[in-house]
């Protein structure tokens, strides 16, 4: 039997425990931007490398500096040519866009409407089917998973049929 003071010891550790989990997600959700920040640096210095070494490290014995500066110069260089180039067809599709987007909404809402089925469909009906429909299609893709994938025929228990 556990004594009043060993319980309440087990108590205060689980309580401290959840207090100390609690901080460290809280610290976490906060340096998560950080995070993402190291982590993109991380991977575009892996980009430049990668690159430079490709260009450079191959085909000429420029030092390991030279490479990455003049990786880093050429990748500004495409850049700037692609927006510089590519902006106004940018731009002007971006509008063209903006501009048939409101009339693709409205076609879309004229050929719903059409269908009075899907409408009742997505009504109270599809409420009470959406959950059996779905529950019947995982199972399904779990059977053909289970069975052509893993090869395994089994019954619902586990045992074989």
């Amino acid at each position: 039997m556990v004594k009043t003071t060993e319980y309440t010891k087990l108590i205060l550790i689980t309580l401290g425990l959840l207090a100390l989990f609690i901080l460290i997600s809280l610290l976490l959700k906060s340096a998560v931007q950080v995070l993402l920040l190291i982590f993109t640096g991380i991977l575009f210095s892996i980009f430049i490398r990668g690159l430079s070494d490709f260009l450079f490290g191959r085909f000429s014995h420029l030092p390991e500096n030279w490479g990455i500066a003049i990786t880093l110069f050429l990748l500004v260089i495409a850049f700037f040519a692609f927006f510089i180039l590519l902006a106004p067809q940018l731009a002007e599709q971006g509008r063209q866009l903006v501009e048939r987007i409101p009339e693709a909404f409205q076609t879309l809402r004229e050929k719903i409407n059409h269908l009075e089925w899907l409408e009742n469909l997505f009504g109270f009906l599809g409420l009470l089917l959406a959950t059996p429909l779905t529950a019947a299609a995982m199972v399904l893709v779990k059977m053909l998973y289970i069975e052509d994938v893993l090869g395994e025929t089994g019954g619902i228990d586990g045992t074989e049929k």
